[in-house]
């Protein structure tokens, strides 16, 4: 299933000309919001989401409103959502921004959502500009057994000011269970997101990819500059390099902590990826608040105690475009 609409509150916005960064700039935030259902019982939650007691709309609200002012504290032109239940909680979290917005260029006007049918979740996209061209991506493989259920790659295009940018949401297949068995998939997302970026039609084009990418850091490819080499296995097509945020300009891991804490351990999973024609001016692991510890640890979301945010860390950047 894909969606792609003008939230409501917005239509008489539609023409407006909105340049939230700058001209010259865009700033984008992925994060996965960890298991985020709405009030409903639909029979696609997970277990726990289905016991008596253990969730209600009035539990919803509140975590509803706590993701709200993240977002608010994100301030970015455009933030991508992990694991969200349906296009129903992308219009709840933007009638609640748009209640709190004095300004309403500051607001997100534009929203688009997908996951594949019978899925417990999909990733959605909130921005500032204008968003259009929704595409959704989804491997058939026929040749081995057993493909596990696996979100879509989202492409789409943010019209930001006078430049066309294309955007990549990915949710690539989790680790759990066996992680070497779960590789091949993962694998294969890459290829299907290679084979995407080279499908594009403009040249040179300006293009992000981010998401939860079930990949650390150091498993992906990269050049000795930290360039990540992003391999496509289809015949006919060429290798994409791209810039990781995790990496600075000489190819070593910025210090500090990952996106996601696991086992007492760190992990780089959730990433921002861009092409060679933007310049990344600042990047934050967006830690510095309540839904962290003091150390910046994230708290996860409890659902029998109501407590917590989720197990990932926001990832924040400010690009600007190369001419």
């Amino acid at each position: 299933m894909k969606k792609f609409f003008v939230l409501f509150f917005a239509v008489l916005m539609v023409s407006c000309s909105i340049e939230p960064s700058g001209k010259n700039h865009l700033s984008l935030a992925t994060w996965n919001v960890q298991t985020f259902f709405d009030g409903k019982k639909d029979g696609c939650e997970y277990s726990e989401f289905k016991k008596g007691d253990n969730w209600s709309i009035e539990k919803y609200e509140v975590r509803l409103n706590r993701l709200c002012n993240v977002i608010t504290q994100l301030d970015c032109d455009v933030i991508v959502l992990e694991e969200l239940e349906n296009e129903g909680i992308i219009y709840d979290i933007s009638n609640r921004l748009a209640g709190n917005a004095w300004n309403q260029k500051k607001n997100w006007n534009y929203a688009c959502f997908a996951k594949n049918p019978g899925s417990s979740i999909g990733c959605g996209i909130l921005s500032r500009f204008e968003l259009s061209d929704l595409k959704i991506h989804n491997l058939d493989i026929r040749t081995i057994e057993n493909q596990p259920s696996m979100r879509p790659i989202m492409e789409v295009t943010i019209n930001s000011g006078n430049k066309k940018v294309q955007l990549f949401v990915n949710h690539w297949k989790s680790k759990s269970g066996d992680a070497e068995e779960s590789e091949i998939w993962r694998d294969l997302q890459e290829n299907l997101l290679c084979s995407c970026i080279n499908n594009l039609e403009e040249e040179n084009p300006y293009f992000l990819i981010c998401g939860d990418f079930n990949r650390d850091a150091l498993e992906f490819r990269k050049t000795e500059k930290g360039i990540v080499n992003l391999r496509c296995g289809n015949y006919g097509c060429k290798d994409e390099l791209l810039n990781s945020c995790w990496f600075d300009s000489d190819g070593n891991l910025i210090p500090g902590q990952g996106s996601y804490y696991y086992k007492d351990n760190w992990e780089r999973i959730d990433h921002i990826f861009t092409s060679q024609n933007f310049v990344l001016e600042n990047f934050e692991v967006f830690s510095n608040g309540e839904w962290c510890t003091e150390e910046g640890i994230p708290k996860s979301y409890k659902i029998f105690t109501g407590e917590g945010y989720s197990d990932h860390v926001p990832l924040k950047a400010l690009l600007s475009y190369k001419e």
